[in-house]
């Protein structure tokens, strides 16, 4: 919407759309039997810096006026990352 602001309804389906990239990730971990608690661990440390990094440069694209521009680009990166993922899964 236009609102500029992000409900917590909206926050929470986002939060758990986000999330269930992570169930892939904690099967490749099981293959390859990595230690329990340090998978999570660094899923939460990478996440925060990302999503970190995605505010710093949000709060910088936001006051050039992009407007809907930057949420088109977001859709486009969530699908090239999504299809590479996939592909690269696919196709060793």
């Amino acid at each position: 919407d236009r609102s500029q602001h992000i409900s917590a309804q909206e926050a929470l389906i986002l939060g758990i759309a986000l999330s269930v990239n992570a169930i892939p990730i904690g099967f490749e971990a099981a293959a390859f039997s990595f230690p329990d608690l340090i998978m999570p661990c660094l899923i939460a440390i990478f996440s925060f810096l990302t999503i970190w990094c995605g505010v710093v440069f949000g709060k910088l694209l936001g006051a050039a006026h992009t407007g809907k521009r930057t949420t088109i680009l977001s859709g486009v990166l969530l699908v090239a990352i999504g299809l590479y993922q996939l592909f690269s899964f696919i196709l060793p």
